[in-house]
């Protein structure tokens, strides 16, 4: 909805808000790292606004895209929006890793602070397009449109929310070293599907899209699980990071060719 009435510049200024206002939060938590229970609860309340922060920029700027380059290209958007965020993680992981364990952890919280700034700087300088203002349907009625979508996709996004989330304790329980290596090999073959084959989904559809990608995440996810060393576990990260590129994409356009514009 903020998309919808603020527009999607000012959604993505007030998630670099968030996204600033959580790396505030880290910083403290990890100052008070001798009081354990007060910097835990600084670290989740953290986690949490950093999630609302990256919900409102990824949402605002898809839409913003959208509303620069026109519905024609929805696919690109999608896939260009997915790059830099994943392009991120692939840089991040190993970069946070370095200066946790060579400099002052709380560095990282200055870090999300700088970056945010930078990026509500330079999000200012963008021109914003116009609100839409059509036809508006019920929250019900585009729940019920995009649900097998949004399905499909929270489906997809397990094998990523288990890889970003549990592969650093999945390697620590395996005594294997360089955890964030794996993230760093799913990021990258993330970018690189999206950059050789987003243009598949115009030419095959969606949903065929979808279905070859679901088979690669999942067989990258068992390969993962079944790993006996660490490259096979490397492989099992770099198939379910090519297999997830397109899953979001695919799906989306199917999603908001079943909605108006607005």
């Amino acid at each position: 909805r903020f998309a919808d009435t603020l527009g999607p510049k000012r959604t993505v200024l007030r998630g670099l808000v968030g996204c600033g206002a959580s790396g505030v939060l880290l910083l403290i938590a990890l100052l008070l790292a001798h009081w354990p229970v007060a910097s835990l609860v600084l670290l989740v309340a953290s986690r949490l606004v950093l999630g609302v922060g990256e919900s409102l920029c990824g949402t605002g700027a898809i839409l913003w895209g959208i509303g620069r380059v026109g519905v024609a290209h929805n696919a690109k958007v999608i896939s260009w929006n997915g790059i830099a965020t994943y392009g991120a993680l692939a840089l991040g992981a190993p970069l946070g890793v370095a200066i946790a364990h060579t400099l002052n952890p709380a560095l990282i919280g200055v870090i999300v602070i700088a970056l945010a700034a930078l990026g509500y700087y330079l999000a200012r300088l963008i021109d914003a397009v116009p609100i839409v203002h059509g036809e508006r349907m019920s929250y019900a009625s585009v729940f019920t449109r995009v649900l097998p979508h949004g399905l499909g996709l929270a489906l997809g996004s397990a094998g990523f929310g288990s890889i970003a989330t549990f592969v650093t304790l999945y390697y620590a329980a395996r005594h294997w070293p360089n955890a964030a290596l794996s993230l760093t090999v799913f990021g990258t073959l993330f970018i690189g599907a999206r950059l050789l084959f987003a243009n598949t989904i115009k030419t095959y559809g969606g949903f065929r899209v979808a279905i070859v990608s679901f088979a690669f995440e999942c067989s990258g996810l068992v390969l993962l699980w079944l790993a006996p060393v660490p490259h096979v576990a490397l492989v099992g990260a770099a198939l379910t990071g090519f297999g997830f590129a397109l899953i979001f994409p695919a799906l989306g356009v199917e999603a908001v060719a079943l909605v108006p514009p607005a």
